[in-house]
């Protein structure tokens, strides 16, 4: 198979090249920068752009249909080393069946063929009914953390598009207590309303606004912004490489006004329920990553009007001024009883049946109409300014997730929380984020002990080359040890690895993206 029309998606840049699949090897080759709507981070184009890439279809484990700028045109690739890589395929669509993505995936099957553990193009739901992801989290056997993320895969989001980045809820409404109280449901938000409603005035004006609208050719809509954009993502991970290049090429070369940053976690949620234009959800690392609410490498991210320096992340003051700490019990609110018990009505929201249609209107809970997979036929439209003006819209402004599921979500059975689960191999998950791969196209975590249920939800495998005063290697390194003497876990030895780190591209931090089958990586190849 050779595709002479091939773009590869990284969170910091896309190429064009042509991509060439044998019985052995799958190798891209890069030409050009992609022209459009996605501008290129130099640094990470420019490492894309400098060799071939090689992978041994000997290693491929698993093939997951994906959509590209919401169209069904892309694949994404897991390797047994835990990596992944992005393709996408450009092109009309109107005969899916001769379409070159589709001609991939059926030469990669017919090639692997029992080989590979998980493979869907299209049809998502059959294949999450298959893996009995659902039955797991429903038993109690996988944590509410890991069933988000593998919800997030299915889904089509992916690391390796920022604007599809993974999403998970606000699960808490306290942010000004000395003390977390996790018996209490008044510290939680109402996971059965989307976070634009969870005050009731707020409800009543997005109401009023949806049952007056009327306009003949723009569907009524509750939000005019979306809970998932990939500015968002890099407004969260602006302390962070390479999210902090990205942020300020798109500011053409300088931070944002330092008012406008991220600079206080509950100031964000209050934001996120008060305000019309700000509806936002979480990304992952709220549940595992304090690096990112660090500013470790000093940058000069400038004063607010108020005369405030931006520097570390405002936390709640139960979080005692320790990223750590909000890391953790931030991940113990998330498996907490409250929302193990309310968690499947977050997910009719935004994964299931109140995604769209009637049930979405009586839920609050509709987005403009060009955030959906089907809401506009790219490929019909002659007026190329037009269908420019369209891909702007979602590329900038959301892209809402694949459906998954139809009718209402089962509700989970076990409450008790599987982070104190018994057969948790925690040093496994812990020595997974602490090692650093030596390239990386983006990355997915090694599986844990599928007997036991489990697949990792913390494995975090990006990277790049990252110059500055302090390494993300060593915050991650760092707080990875605190995690363990929190779990009273001996920590893991550090790796003496003399691998080099990868381009800004491949991101600089580990994602805890898994694999719904759990593969489990042993070596690393390019």
């Amino acid at each position: 198979f050779e595709c002479p029309d091939c773009d590869m998606v990284t969170p910091g840049a896309i190429v064009c090249g042509s991509l060439v699949l044998t019985s052995s090897t799958l190798t891209f080759s890069p030409e050009r920068p992609k022209e459009g709507l996605h501008s290129n981070e130099p640094l990470a184009e420019a490492a894309l752009l400098s060799q071939a890439r090689h992978w041994r279809m000997h290693d491929l484990v698993e093939v997951h249909g994906r959509r590209f700028m919401l169209q069904p045109t892309a694949i994404e690739l897991y390797f047994s080393n835990g990596k992944s890589v992005f393709f996408n395929f450009p092109g009309q669509l109107h005969q899916q069946s001769k379409s070159q993505v589709t001609q991939f995936y059926r030469k990669l099957v017919g090639l692997q063929g029992r080989r590979l553990r998980l493979h869907y193009l299209s049809d998502v739901s059959q294949c999450l009914r298959r893996q009995r992801t659902t039955e797991k989290w429903v038993e109690g056997k996988i944590s509410n953390l890991e069933y988000l993320m593998a919800l997030n895969t299915f889904a089509g989001r992916t690391y390796q598009d920022l604007m599809q980045y993974p999403v998970v809820p606000w699960v808490l409404a306290d942010y000004d207590s000395e003390e977390l109280d996790l018996k209490s449901d008044a510290s939680f938000r109402d996971l059965s309303k989307p976070i634009g409603v969870q005050q009731e005035s707020r409800r009543e004006e997005l109401e009023e606004k949806y049952r007056s609208w009327c306009d003949p050719e723009i569907p009524a809509f509750h939000y005019g912004s979306h809970y998932s954009v990939a500015g968002h993502v890099l407004w969260y991970l602006l302390r962070l490489e390479p999210y902090t290049g990205l942020a300020v090429h798109l500011q053409d070369g300088n931070f944002d006004v330092a008012d406008r940053l991220f600079t206080s976690v509950g100031d964000t949620y209050k934001g996120c329920t008060t305000s019309s234009n700000d509806v936002k959800e979480l990304i992952p690392e709220f549940y595992y990553l304090p690096a990112f609410l660090e500013n470790s490498n000093a940058l000069p991210l400038g004063r607010t009007q108020t005369g405030e320096t931006v520097g570390d992340v405002r936390l709640p003051r139960w979080a005692k001024g320790s990223s750590s700490e909000f890391i953790r019990l931030h991940r113990e609110a998330l498996e907490s009883e409250y929302v193990s018990k309310n968690l499947h009505l977050w997910i009719d929201l935004v994964f299931g049946h109140k995604q769209r249609g009637l049930e979405a209107e009586r839920a609050c809970n509709t987005y403009y109409y060009v955030t959906y997979e089907d809401g506009v036929d790219l490929d019909a439209m002659e007026d190329e300014n037009l269908r420019r003006a369209y891909e702007s819209q979602i590329a900038h402004f959301g892209q809402t997730p694949k459906q998954l599921f139809f009718g209402a979500h089962s509700a989970r059975k076990v409450l008790d929380s599987s982070w104190d689960h018994p057969n948790v191999h925690y040093r496994e998950v812990f020595e997974n984020l602490m090692h650093v791969p030596s390239e990386g196209e983006g990355t997915r975590p090694k599986g844990l002990d599928t007997e036991a249920g489990w697949e990792d939800p913390g494995g975090i495998e990006r990277e790049t080359e990252h110059e500055g005063p302090h390494s993300l290697l060593e915050d991650v390194q760092s707080n990875v040890r605190g995690f363990l003497q929190f779990l009273r876990i001996p920590s893991p030895t550090q790796h003496s690895s003399t691998n080099s780190l990868a381009s800004p591209g491949a991101g600089s931090h580990h994602s805890p993206q898994p694999s719904p089958s759990g593969a489990s990586a042993s070596h690393h190849f390019e």
